[in-house]
């Protein structure tokens, strides 16, 4: 089976290139096996003590991880059971405070204890050709990832962080919490030298972790020359060619099916709906960022080195 990861940050562009590429012919598409919702991710976090974004390194265990992706990239079929919709129920119903307990191996709750015992992986699918996973949490995992699924194709999807915050700002995103942030400063710090100076202020926590995002997949993309990035802005130009030619690359059938989404997404939209202008998208941070706000996020970018937002290949692909 064809297996693809595509990545990115939050608000980057992923979920519409995700699905589009996953309406290609004879092939899944899986949405974010690690994201916040899931009983599995949620079981990885607790057990192997990582929070909402994983930061790991290759050779560094976490079992629970590995059968997360095993089970995605096998098909990803969801579970159906009565007993796998109360576990998913009671996940979506499970606050705050007892999911950061669980992470932090404090005292668990009975319903915590309910959804650690009833996750299980994603189910294989023997009806598809190829899998498209999308996700947004494994920016700073993705070697990991990469070196524990075999002949895994991976395709970062790039976009403007000030369009990334802006969409943020537009859906109501707040600052990282305190625990994710510091855990951002310090792999920072750890792999690529840098101490971020920023004020106290909700923007300025936001562009940090989304810098380190970036920063992790741009990273990764130096060490492997094989992997793939379309920038979300180019591909916005011209949709059908852009995503046409990025399936060919990865393998996959660009269908019938996989253009009818395409142009179906090219539409007004809000939220977390696929559909927007793709037109209108390039510049929008103009309309939604205040003037204090791009202070504070190019000051983020100011203290990061030219170099490390290079890549050894052109961007793909271009109309």
């Amino acid at each position: 089976m064809l297996r693809v990861l595509v990545v990115g940050v939050p608000r980057g562009g992923t979920t519409w290139v995700g699905k589009a590429l996953g309406n290609s012919d004879a092939t899944a598409y899986v949405h974010e096996p690690d994201g916040t919702r899931d009983p599995m991710a949620f079981r990885h976090r607790a057990l192997d003590r990582q929070g909402q974004f994983d930061f790991l390194n290759v050779g560094d265990l976490a079992p629970e991880y590995e059968r997360l992706w095993d089970g995605a990239f096998s098909g990803g079929r969801a579970r159906r059971s009565m007993y796998a919709r109360l576990v998913v129920r009671a996940l979506d119903g499970l606050p705050r405070e007892e999911r950061n307990a669980a992470r932090l191996g404090n005292r668990l709750s009975l319903t915590t204890k309910f959804v650690l015992r009833g996750a299980r992986p994603l189910l294989p699918r023997r009806d598809v050709d190829a899998v498209v996973v999308k996700s947004v949490h494994a920016a700073m995992s993705l070697e990991w990832i990469y070196g524990v699924i075999e002949d895994l194709r991976v395709l970062v999807v790039a976009r403007e962080p000030r369009n990334v915050l802006a969409s943020h700002v537009a859906i109501g995103f707040g600052p990282p919490a305190p625990l994710m942030l510091a855990a951002a400063r310090r792999s920072m710090q750890d792999r690529w030298g840098l101490e971020i100076k920023t004020p106290e202020a909700p923007m300025a926590h936001s562009a940090l972790l989304c810098v380190c995002l970036m920063l992790g997949l741009h990273d990764g993309l130096r060490r492997h020359p094989e992997w793939q990035m379309i920038s979300h802005e180019r591909a916005c130009e011209d949709p059908h060619v852009a995503l046409a030619r990025t399936a060919e690359s990865l393998g996959l059938r660009f269908g019938d099916r996989a253009k009818a989404f395409v142009s179906d997404s090219d539409r007004e939209g809000t939220g977390y709906e696929t559909a927007r202008k793709a037109s209108e998208l390039a510049d929008k941070w103009k309309e939604r960022l205040t003037s204090e706000d791009v202070d504070v996020i190019e000051n983020v970018l100011e203290q990061v080195p030219r170099e490390l937002w290079q890549v050894p290949q052109p961007q793909l692909p271009r109309s």
